[in-house]
């Protein structure tokens, strides 16, 4: 990478705790969104690399996770363009016996492997609150048997800040349109998209 570039890519990085996720739930449903009001000038594109920015709706009912695309046009993709699921219930976790304290709340820790289109495996650590038992996490992270509390995933770590508890909540519909394909075949499509950039 040239210097100009690593030296702004390295400024993002003091915007990164500015990105804020708030997630919503039910006992049956769940959405995983940007907190935007806390978006600026100065902090948009950390909000971009965060690769958080489409709502994720998760249906307990339906065992899935899905949400639209966000147009990428540089590579000829329009906003809405294919509905990306998985499984909400993720049967590759490994439930360890280590725990810890996150915000008041025991959490115990969870272990996966993610393998990218390009076949690296990345390592994904959760920490999950049995107290709490709900499948949902931040950003797409699911199917462990109690609310997650912190994933981290590479250098990207989402860690839960606050639970409020409002019965007067609601969850908006989830996504219908789009053409039907899985979190693995969407990667796969932005990395032959990208492969030559």
């Amino acid at each position: 990478m040239d210097p100009e570039a690593y030296t702004r890519l390295k400024a993002l990085t003091t915007n990164e705790d500015d990105v804020e996720l708030k997630l919503i739930f039910t006992n049956n449903k769940a959405i995983s969104v940007v907190n935007d009001e806390y978006i600026n000038g100065s902090n948009r594109m950390a909000f971009v690399l965060c690769l958080c920015s489409e709502s994720k709706f998760y249906n307990v009912k339906d065992n899935v996770v899905k949400y639209n695309n966000k147009a990428q046009r540089f590579l000829g993709i329009e906003d809405n363009k294919y509905l990306i699921t998985d499984a909400l219930n993720d049967e590759k976790w490994v439930l360890e016996e280590e725990s810890k304290q996150i915000n008041g709340f025991k959490v115990y820790k969870a272990t996966k492997v993610y393998t990218t289109v390009d076949g690296k495996n990345e390592p994904i650590v959760a920490w999950y609150a049995p107290e709490l038992p709900y499948p949902y996490g931040p950003n797409g992270y699911s199917g462990l048997p109690g609310l997650i509390f912190q994933v981290q995933q590479g250098v990207q770590m989402f860690t839960l800040d606050k639970v409020l508890f409002d019965q007067a909540i609601e969850i908006p519909e989830e996504p219908a349109n789009g053409i039907i394909i899985s979190k693995q075949e969407y990667s796969q499509i932005m990395y032959d998209k990208t492969e030559g950039l």
